[in-house]
C-alpha cells in the first residue's frame, strides 16, 4: 500500500503558476512510484484537492482524474476520503467525489467508510474530515467490529499531537491496524492503540512553515502482508528547492552573496530581515532579483520572532480558534469561520451562510456587534 495525503492540487504557492504546476508533478510522481512499486492500494487520506470545486479552471479536475485513471487501469485500488478542503460547506458537487465516480475510486462517504472496502484481505476504513465539533461519524466508526487486518483514513488532528482544532485522542477509534492520517502537513511517525498512526505530511511546499520539512517530501509505503503493518518508509519524491535566509541590517552583503551563491537554481527564497535600513532592503532586492530563482519573499521579523522556536504548522491556530477566543461563543464562531471561508470561493454559498446566522440569532448574544 502507498499512502499519501494533503496533496493540494490546484494550490499555487504566492499565486505563481510554476508553483501550481509543482503540486501537480509531485502528485504525477507520487502515482509513478506506485506503479512502480506495483502497489494493490493507493490511499490517499484528505485533501486531495486545495479547494473543493475548481476557482483557477479545470486542470486540478483534469491531473486527478488521468492519474488515477492510470492506477485504476493497473487494477490497482484507489481509496480517498474527503479533506476539510474537499468538503463545500453547503453547495455544489465536490471535486473529489466527480473524480471517484468518473476513475472508479473508492471515496469513503458515510455508510461506504464505516462498512469499508476490502483489498486482497485487508479492509479500508475512513470517515470524512469531521465537521467543528461535530464527530458522530467518528464515534460510529469506534463501534465497528474490525477485521483481523484493517485501515482507517482519517483526515483530523490529535489533540496530543496539535494544539488548535484537535479531536480528542479518546474520540479516535481503536483496534485498527494502521492508521493513515492526513491532515497535518509536517511528516510525523506516531503509535495508536499500539499500531502505526502515519501523517505522511503533505506533497509538496503549500506554505513557508514547511519549508524545513522539504527533504522528506513523497508517499510512506506499508506492507500489510503480515499481521501486523510495517512501514517499510518514505518514497521521496522531487520538490522545488526553498530557501530561508536570515539576515539583519545593515546588511553585511559580502556574506549575503556568498549564502545567494549556494542557493540552487529555480527556487523559492523567503528572506527574514530584522532591522531597518531603507538602503539596505533595496540593496537585498537588487542582490535577490540578479539571481536566477524563481521568487523571494522579504519577511520582517521582531527580536522576539529570533527569541521563539522554530515556526510549525503543528500548533497554528485555524479561523475557528480566533473567532472562537474573540467571540466566546462556539456555535457563532463555527458560522462565521464558514462565512470567512466560503468568501473565498463562493459568493452563493456564503450568501446562505449569512442568511443562516442571521436568521438564528446567534449574533445577538455576543457584544462584540
Amino acid at each position: 500500500m502507498l499512502h499519501m495525503a494533503d496533496v493540494h492540487l490546484g494550490a499555487a504557492q504566492y499565486n505563481i503558476k510554476e508553483r501550481e504546476k509543482d503540486v501537480y508533478k509531485a502528485f504525477r510522481e507520487a502515482v509513478e512510484k506506485a506503479l512502480e512499486e506495483r502497489v494493490d492500494a493507493v490511499v490517499i487520506s484528505g485533501d486531495l484537492f486545495h479547494t473543493p470545486t475548481p476557482t483557477r479552471g479545470l486542470e486540478p479536475v483534469k491531473v486527478a482524474e488521468e492519474e488515477i485513471s492510470k492506477l485504476r487501469e493497473k487494477g490497482i485500488e484507489v481509496i480517498m476520503i474527503p479533506g476539510d478542503h474537499d468538503k463545500p460547506k453547503r453547495f455544489g458537487l465536490p471535486s473529489i467525489k466527480y473524480v471517484a465516480d468518473k476513475t472508479g475510486a473508492k471515496l469513503l462517504l458515510k455508510d461506504i467508510g464505516l462498512k469499508g472496502v476490502e483489498v486482497k484481505g485487508v479492509r479500508f476504513y475512513g470517515v470524512q474530515a469531521p465537521a467543528y465539533g461535530n464527530y458522530d461519524e467518528l464515534k460510529a466508526l469506534g463501534k465497528v467490529k474490525k477485521p483481523r487486518k484493517s485501515v482507517v483514513l482519517l483526515h483530523l488532528a490529535p489533540c496530543s499531537l496539535f494544539r488548535f482544532s484537535c479531536v480528542d485522542d479518546g474520540l479516535i477509534p481503536k483496534g485498527f491496524t494502521y492508521y493513515a492520517m492526513g491532515h497535518i502537513h509536517a511528516p510525523i511517525t506516531n503509535y495508536f492503540d499500539n499500531a502505526p498512526m502515519i501523517f505522511p505530511g503533505s506533497l509538496e511546499v503549500i506554505n513557508v512553515d514547511e519549508v524545513k520539512y522539504i527533504d522528506e517530501k513523497g508517499p510512506i509505503l506499508v506492507d500489510l502482508s503480515g499481521d501486523e503493518a510495517k512501514v517499510l518508509g518514505r518514497i521521496k519524491i522531487r520538490v522545488r528547492p526553498q530557501v530561508i535566509l536570515k539576515v539583519d541590517f545593515p546588511l553585511n552583503e559580502k556574506k549575503f552573496l556568498t549564502e545567494l551563491s549556494k542557493i540552487p537554481k529555480g527556487s523559492v527564497v523567503h528572506v527574514y530581515a530584522k532591522g531597518s535600513s531603507s538602503y539596505g532592503l533595496e540593496k537585498l532586492k537588487v542582490l535577490l532579483s540578479q539571481r536566477d530563482i524563481l521568487t523571494w519573499r522579504i519577511h520582517f521579523v521582531s527580536e522576539k520572532y529570533e527569541e521563539e522556536e522554530e515556526v510549525s504548522v503543528v500548533g497554528v491556530p485555524s479561523v475557528v480558534d480566533v473567532i472562537k477566543r474573540y467571540y466566546k461563543d462556539e456555535k457563532l464562531a463555527s458560522h462565521l469561520a464558514q462565512l470567512f471561508e466560503a468568501l473565498g470561493s463562493d459568493s452563493n454559498e456564503a450568501l446562505a451562510i449569512a442568511e443562516e446566522l442571521f436568521k438564528s440569532g446567534l449574533w445577538k448574544r455576543s457584544r462584540r456587534f
